[in-house]
């Protein structure tokens, strides 16, 4: 399980967390979700997006294949990976000038992009991650990652 923050394009953050299942000591599978938002302006309105995508993952071990593992030799300590997401991100649009902002009806958009990836485990149960993606949670995200 992991969790931290994803940074798009346009410099927008937001939280988000993941969890996955070992298949096979080179195959996970698994879930994330997440949160962002970010200020807009179109013919003199201002609004705030939010968006809140969800996903499911898999995910390709190379550094657990025999003979990588016995190669390298931080393969305890070092998870790389490389895999698929896809998904849904519903969005919607909160409107800055009204005294009692509500939500308007939003639209989403269809995740799917290739993950590059990485974990480095300070011990068996606690580490550090950083992944790279195109589509789906920003282009980079990174925080902290729990081994249960």
């Amino acid at each position: 399980m992991h969790g931290g923050l994803y940074m798009g394009g346009l410099g927008w953050v937001g939280p988000m967390g993941s969890y996955e299942y070992a298949l096979h000591d080179l195959v996970s599978i698994g879930a994330s979700v997440g949160t962002s938002s970010w200020p807009e302006s179109w013919a003199y309105n201002r609004y705030t997006v939010v968006e809140v995508p969800i996903a499911v993952r898999a995910m390709f071990h190379p550094f657990n294949l025999p003979v990588l593992k016995e190669r390298i030799a931080v393969a305890d300590r070092l998870d790389a990976y490389a895999g698929a997401i896809t998904g849904w991100a519903p969005y919607f649009f909160v409107r800055d000038q009204d005294p009692n902002p509500q939500p308007d009806e939003g639209n989403g958009r269809l995740l799917m992009s290739a993950v590059v990836g990485g974990r480095y485990y300070l011990n068996s149960r606690f580490g550090f991650y950083a992944e790279e993606s195109w589509n789906a949670f920003g282009m980079i995200n990174g925080g902290v990652v729990l081994k249960f």
